[in-house]
């Protein structure tokens, strides 16, 4: 799945019924900040990498990172805005600063970065 790029516009441009706006999150992890796009992120198998998600009800979603690609997602019915955290197999979190109302992540999350992130959304 095309890493580094938008993957709920995509999802959702592909006629996926349960991927709806703003309902849920997906993006990418990688050992860097300033990673290309269609690069495969970090090896989240591995390196046992996960990112927790919080909703505005408190609702938080554990999501793997997948092994091929560094990418994760939910379509869990979440209630935005939305706080993330990306937690690595020892405990070290790399958390966000900021509530944010949509859940596409690698919108902001771009080699360059957008919206106030910081670049790429990195292993901690």
């Amino acid at each position: 799945m095309n890493p580094g790029l938008s993957c709920v516009a995509c999802h959702v441009r592909e006629g996926e019924d349960d991927w709806e706006v703003p309902r849920v999150v997906g993006g990418t992890v990688y050992a860097g900040f300033r990673e290309e796009d269609l690069c495969n992120g970090t090896n989240g198998g591995a390196d046992r990498v996960h990112v927790e998600v919080t909703d505005a009800d408190g609702y938080t979603v554990s999501l793997p990172v997948q092994a091929t690609s560094g990418n994760f997602g939910s379509n869990d019915n979440l209630r935005f805005p939305v706080k993330a955290k990306v937690v690595s197999a020892s405990g070290k979190v790399r958390e966000m600063v900021r509530a944010v109302d949509h859940g596409d992540c690698n919108t902001c999350h771009t080699a360059t970065g957008a919206e106030g992130a910081p670049g790429r959304i990195r292993v901690p």
